[in-house]
Parts: C-alpha cells; structure tokens; sequence
C-alpha cells in the first residue's frame, strides 16, 4: 500500500532526526561566543547536560537547513499542506517519538524524544508547510524549488499583480538561466514587500534610495579625504549606513529585474550617479 504525502514527509523528518542533525558554522559560533565552548568534548557534555536543555542553541540546531528544505519541497504541491495535513505530520512523528541524533564531524551525541520533543515539533513548523507558493501558473512549479523555498523561509503568500511580477521574473531568470537568478528572486522579494503599493512604483522608489546612498557615500569619503575622523564625529556628519558597492549592486540588480520583467530600465533620477556606475566616476548631475 503507497504511502499517503503526509507520511512521505514525517518519514523523511524522523529520517533526518535519526540520520543526525548537524552543527552548523552559526550554531558552533554561538556555542563559542555566548557559552564558551569549542572543543567536541566541551560540546558534547552541554548537549548532555539536562540543565541546559532550555539553552536558546536548540533553536538553531532545531532548524531546517537547505537540504532538508530542498528535500521536503520537492515533495510539496507549491500550494502547500491544509492544517489537518500538518497536524497528521506532527502526530505521526510524535507516535514515532524516536531519539534525536546531533552528529557533526566528531560530535554525536542523542537527545532523548522526553526532553526535545516540543523542540522537534519547532523544527516542523518551521518548516512552513501550509504557505502558498503557486505564483508559476505558466511553468511547472516543480522547475522553482530555490525561489518556493524563498518564499516558504520567509512565510510569504502573494497574488494579483505581485504575483505576477514574482512568477514572471522567476520564468524568465530561468529561461535565460542565469548565474544568479535565486538571488535576483531575494532581492526582488524584499523589494516588492508593500502589497498595498504598485510593484513598479517600489522598484523606481528603490532605486532613487540607491542613487541618494551613493551620492551620501561618495560625499562622505570625499569629506574624510580632507578631514581627520576626529573632526567628522566632533561634527555629528553621519556615516553612511550603505556603502557605493552595496547600493551600486541593488541598482544593477533593480536594472536586471526591470528589464526581464518589463523590458525596460527605470530611467536614473541623479545622472551623476548614472556616471559613477558607467566610469567610476561621480560628476555632478546636470
């Protein structure tokens, strides 16, 4: 008898916690940082320790990492799972109550299903089984694991004309399969967050807030080729939170995203800015 979705997917979890959840560079950070510990057997006693079990680290092993997300996704309808469907997912894992097993280069050690259960449900749920993806109505949806995960991670749903531009910059990125679509995708996500603004209208305000940060920066460091930094904090001048190569690559991107979506590029409001980022050079705009 074939395995219903929802024990497909509580198998692969209760494989994942038996097969070993692994110690990530930020998760070994924070183990180093906030409690100290480096070596594995310093590690392995704290992760055996009972009177550390409430320790904010089991948040960060507890959570899904790429693969797993990558794994569970291509199991998925983009459209999600319904609440009765996560809820047999939880239950069925729940029944199973196996042991969990960190392992991580030298590092294994087992939690016991009593003290880590509610963490493992965490891990689940985190997992954000019941967002809707479906914003590819022309392709397989099947073709966008990278931009659903995108969307699931950050428990977003769209329709209407955001959708739309999501769904469509998601087809053409991939069409022309470039290098660095999933990231043209992210970068468009946090761009086009206002639901309630048209999608074009936070694209151009996005790039007039790149134009400004460029000029703020240039401006900045040409004040401190002529004054010490000393003088700059004496005078309360703020530093500049983006710098030129951070805002000069949101507007290549903002360019890119404009043009495979619209086949246009949103004209420059400082033309000065424009020539900075054709011959490294600022000049002052017309």
């Amino acid at each position: 008898m074939q395995n219903s979705l929802h024990q497909i997917i509580a198998g692969e979890i209760l494989n994942r916690f038996s097969s070993g959840l692994d110690l990530d560079n930020d998760t070994r950070h924070f183990l180093l940082s906030c409690e100290g510990l480096s070596g594995a057997g310093e590690i392995i006693a704290f992760l055996e320790n009972r009177e550390f079990d409430s320790s904010p680290v089991y948040e960060l092993i507890f959570y899904p990492d790429t693969a797993m997300r990558f794994r569970i996704e291509s199991l998925l309808p983009a459209r999600g799972l319904d609440r009765s469907e996560i809820n047999r997912i939880i239950s069925t894992v729940e029944t199973a109550s196996h042991d969990i097993l960190i392992s991580s280069g030298d590092i294994k050690v087992t939690l016991q299903w009593c003290r880590f259960s509610n963490n493992a449900c965490q891990y689940i749920k985190r997992l954000n089984l019941d967002v809707n993806t479906d914003i590819f109505p022309h392709k397989n949806a099947d073709d966008f694991l990278r931009e659903r995960i995108l969307l699931r991670c950050g428990r977003v749903s769209y329709s209407g004309e955001t959708a739309e531009f999501l769904g469509r910059l998601a087809e053409r990125t991939g069409d022309r399969k470039l290098a660095d679509n999933a990231g043209l995708f992210s970068f468009a996500l946090q761009a086009v967050g206002n639901k309630n603004e048209k999608v074009m209208d936070q694209l151009e305000n996005r790039k007039c807030f790149y134009e400004s940060a460029i000029r703020e920066a240039f401006e900045f460091s040409r004040i401190l080729g002529k004054y010490s930094m000393e003088f700059v904090m004496a005078k309360k001048i703020p530093v500049p939170l983006t710098s030129i190569e951070e805002a000069a690559d949101a507007i290549r991107k903002i360019d890119a995203i404009t043009s495979l979506v619209y086949g246009i590029i949103i004209p420059p409001m400082d033309h000065g800015v424009e020539m900075l980022l054709k011959d490294g050079r600022l000049t002052d705009a017309d």
